[in-house]
């Protein structure tokens, strides 16, 4: 018989009557233990009225007030005594429970979780635990009923832990041969370096010969044309040197002795002598680092 609200017989909302109830959210997680990759399975206790005995995934429902974050971490630790960090969410289901009293429409948020503890205190709603690998998990979840959805979570959660490592992986491969690059560019930088640095010092007696030659040029010959030619060569072979970075260790007499970009070969003083008296063969310098010491007579 069908109850109604009045005389005039209208019938009664089925959800007060019992026959519906509200729409409920419900949260769950694959809880991942950062120790040793394995992941949370609970049993529920034979005492539950729904689903008892049957492997499960921690997690509950989400009271007024609290954010989808806050409501898992909490049931999680009611059900499990683990503090996790939440991860992303696998899945978002929508689902019908039935019960000989009622009918109730649910939707699901299933995620990922982390935990570095794999020391479980259950609660009241569970009976067992077990850490298993992923492969382990899934094939001790059933095909059907209950634990069919919590088994789709499961392989879902592997797939994405999967890809995440396939991801980092790739992006661990990119740094490297980013790394390698720059590796092979600093190489090559210094061994371009090397190479230039012994064709400079090849040139540095050229120049040499070029210092010596205009320095003692007659005073009548000094506006000859040839001589005038012969500058201009020196004056491109000296600019030649300058765009590759080379540079002229300025050297004088009665400057205090260097000994990083001096090379005494006379000195007159017994005891040692801290002046040059004077420079017998230019030195340089290229790029801040000198190629040849200047050559200097000491006081």
């Amino acid at each position: 018989m069908v109850k109604t609200n009045n005389k005039e017989g209208k019938i009664k909302d089925p959800q007060e009557i019992g026959l519906v109830r509200p729409m409920a959210i419900t949260i769950k997680a694959v809880v991942v233990s950062t120790q040793s990759g394995k992941v949370l399975l609970l049993k529920r206790s034979r005492k539950e009225l729904f689903n008892k005995n049957k492997w499960d995934l921690p997690g509950g429902h989400i009271e007024k007030g609290e954010t989808i974050e806050e409501s898992l971490k909490r049931e999680v630790m009611q059900e499990t005594g683990l503090k996790i960090e939440v991860g992303p969410l696998l899945q978002f289901t929508e689902f019908e429970k039935s019960h000989k009293a009622f009918k109730q429409e649910k939707r699901g948020l299933r995620f990922i979780a982390l935990s570095e503890s794999e020391d479980v205190e259950l609660g009241k709603e569970h009976s067992k635990f077990v850490w298993l690998t992923f492969e382990d998990a899934i094939k001790k979840l059933s095909n059907d009923g209950f634990e069919k959805e919590k088994k789709e979570v499961m392989v879902l959660a592997k797939q994405r832990i999967e890809m995440e490592e396939v991801v980092e992986s790739w992006k661990r491969t990119v740094a490297d041969f980013e790394n390698f690059k720059k590796r092979t560019e600093t190489s090559n930088e210094e061994f371009r370096k090397f190479c230039l640095e012994g064709y400079v010092n090849d040139l540095l007696p050229v120049l040499d010969n070029f210092e010596m030659a205009t320095d003692h040029i007659p005073e009548d010959q000094k506006d000859s044309p040839w001589i005038t030619g012969i500058m201009h060569i020196k004056k491109q072979l000296k600019n030649v040197l300058a765009t590759q970075g080379v540079s002229e260790i300025k050297s004088k007499p009665g400057e205090k002795i260097d000994v990083s970009k001096h090379e005494v070969i006379i000195s007159k003083d017994k005891n040692g002598s801290s002046k040059v008296s004077k420079v017998l063969k230019k030195g340089y310098e290229m790029n801040g680092k000198v190629i040849r010491p200047a050559i200097v007579e000491a006081k």
